[in-house]
């Protein structure tokens, strides 16, 4: 009835109905557990409705209205905050398993790096560099990217960790050839010695790579 309520589907006398009898068409005054699972399937169905995939995740800022008119029109209620405490509970091993079950029924990715795809994440990681190279005067980007280096977005995006994953795939000869061609091609190093080498290179051009002329020795 929610979800009919929330397309605009739902017969006035149904309605009629159904608000004498009690039911809160938000959630926000009980914040029932099925009641949000049933609003995460309302988001899912309206995200999949022209046959496209949903992701797994929920913006963390968006928000359920209701469609009624008066005091209770202006309710409304958090469901990327509610996603966000399911996964707090289920890292910290408190979501009770049939929940968790639920929720992995529907389609929701537990981490958010795994909702994001890796075309997304290549991306991010091409922004980044460019906007490192335009920030250096000689137009260099190291080829690195902190471990705990976060985009913007929202949610943000954990691009160091995304980034280390993908040096341990390459090193265990698990990461595709075509990918490891986008990513040379962006200018990513494979290794932190990887890069020093090419700073201390860098460094050696700048200089001319000349050493100094050793001192003639003198004559007893």
């Amino acid at each position: 009835q929610r979800s009919a309520k929330h397309k605009g589907s739902l017969k006035p006398d149904r309605e009629t109905r159904l608000v004498s009898s009690g039911l809160k068409w938000s959630v926000l005054s009980t914040n029932a557990w099925p009641d949000m699972l049933e609003e995460l399937r309302i988001y899912v169905r309206d995200k999949t409705k022209d046959g496209q995939i949903w992701d797994g995740n929920v913006p963390t800022n968006y928000r359920i209205k209701s469609n009624s008119g008066g005091a209770e029109g202006d309710e409304d209620k958090n469901l990327g905050r509610w996603i966000n405490r399911q996964r707090s509970l289920y890292q910290a091993g408190k979501l009770k398993k049939n929940r968790q079950l639920e929720l992995e029924k529907i389609g929701l990715k537990w981490s958010v790096l795994s909702t994001v795809s890796w075309d997304d994440m290549y991306e991010s990681l091409r922004a980044y560099a460019t906007a490192k190279r335009t920030a250096d005067p000689q137009g260099r980007w190291d080829g690195n990217v902190p471990a705990n280096h976060k985009t913007s977005d929202d949610p943000p995006r954990s691009l160091g960790r995304w980034v280390n994953r993908q040096r341990c795939s390459y090193a265990k000869k698990k990461l595709k050839p075509d990918l490891v061609a986008k990513l040379e091609a962006l200018g990513l190093k494979w290794c932190v010695h990887e890069k020093k080498s090419a700073e201390r290179g860098s460094s050696a051009s700048a200089g001319g790579g000349k050493k100094s002329a050793a001192p003639d020795a003198k004559s007893n």
